[in-house]
């Protein structure tokens, strides 16, 4: 969170919490650039928009508690090449799933529509 911090307190003008928080999510995958100034990421994540109404969809507060307490319950259920992975399973997993399960829960319910139509390239079409 500290990185989270220092971005937003840099003197650009449109960085958004939501936009710091990508810039974090990238960055982490840097620990060559990074050393431990990541250290946070399996206790904490940005609450964007998404997320946040992905946790009011699950009847669930918009807060890092609940964001922890998927946290904690997805490691019941992932296998132990996801939780310890080349790419280790992290807080920011829990965030983004909410706001896809938001994005889907919009466009099957008709409260929303996604942004773009998915058309599959011809040669994966089944005949």
């Amino acid at each position: 969170m500290s990185l989270f911090n220092d971005i937003l307190d840099l003197p650009f003008w449109g960085i958004s919490k939501f936009l710091a928080y990508e810039i974090v999510s990238d960055l982490r995958h840097y620990p060559q650039v990074m050393g431990n100034y990541v250290e946070d990421a399996k206790t904490w994540a940005n609450i964007g928009p998404g997320c946040d109404r992905g946790l009011q969809r699950l009847g669930r507060m918009s807060d890092i508690f609940e964001l922890r307490e998927l946290f904690d319950l997805a490691q019941n259920y992932l296998e132990p090449h996801v939780l310890d992975g080349v790419m280790p399973f992290e807080m920011r997993e829990i965030e983004h799933s909410l706001c896809e399960f938001d994005k889907y829960q919009r466009a099957a319910t008709g409260a929303g529509r996604p942004k773009e139509r998915f058309y599959p390239a011809e040669e994966f079409i089944r005949p």
